[in-house]
């Protein structure tokens, strides 16, 4: 199948995850109920927090290097990993830190915006400390839940762990779209499996509102499609300036 249009199809596929949210008028509220099912998605979500993306992030670029594309220089595959992944983190600071949008969970936990403000003028490690106070009255809200909350305390839009996810399922998309057999199919409907759940854990657990995942994943579908004409467009003159054969 033609790359950009893998592509393409691949970010419509993560955009239906957002849209049907809103469709269905689901909206997270404070209260609500958690199942095995969101501890699962909690799960799910830690696979892009800190420190454990680096390891997810090494596995993947070893299943591409040496599973799925064997034939691909690793030269080139961590140009285009450190340039997607890099640049969508760099991208999605610059957003949050002009738009500055609370998370849902904050809005709930602090709701006069004059106190919201101050909160984020405060350290990460105190912001921490005032989630926890808050929080600790609460014998609803589970306290793998709470702990998360008190460890991501920044800003809401646009998700750094959908920026994180989509940017590993456009990569695999990238390189295995040209290479599609079985075995690599299996690998992308897994990777796209992922991808999409850690997206509604985002919204399930508190983290972003629908928008947040949505510009993410626009953001990633023009620069992984971007990136990737240019690799194909000037894959000579990019492969002598690496020095691959």
């Amino acid at each position: 199948m033609n790359q950009q249009r893998s592509l393409f199809l691949a970010s419509l596929a993560l955009l239906l995850v957002p849209v049907l949210i809103w469709i269905s008028g689901y909206h997270w509220q404070l209260n609500q109920d958690y199942s095995s099912f969101d501890y699962f998605l909690y799960i799910i979500t830690q696979t892009s927090s800190a420190p454990i993306f680096a390891g997810i992030s090494s596995f993947f670029f070893l299943c591409v290097l040496i599973y799925c594309c064997p034939k691909i220089n690793w030269k080139l595959l961590l140009l285009v990993v450190l340039l997607i992944l890099g640049g969508s983190q760099i991208l999605k600071e610059v957003l949050k830190i002009s738009f500055k949008e609370a998370r849902p969970y904050q809005h709930a936990l602090i709701t006069q915006e004059e106190q919201l403000d101050s909160f984020f003028k405060k350290k990460r490690s105190e912001r921490s400390v005032i989630v926890a106070s808050i929080n600790q009255g609460d014998m609803h809200t589970p306290q793998w839940l709470k702990k998360h909350w008190e460890h991501e305390t920044g800003y809401s839009f646009p998700s750094g762990h959908t920026a994180f996810a989509a940017s590993w399922l456009m990569i695999f998309v990238g390189f295995l779209s040209t290479n599609l057999n079985r075995r690599n199919g299996i690998v992308l409907s897994v990777v796209g499996t992922w991808t999409a759940l850690m997206l509604v854990s985002r919204v399930r657990l508190g983290m972003h509102f629908p928008i947040d995942l949505f510009i993410s994943c626009i953001m990633l579908y023009i620069l992984s499609s971007t990136l990737f004409f240019i690799l194909e467009r000037y894959k000579y003159k990019i492969c002598c300036l690496l020095k691959i054969k």
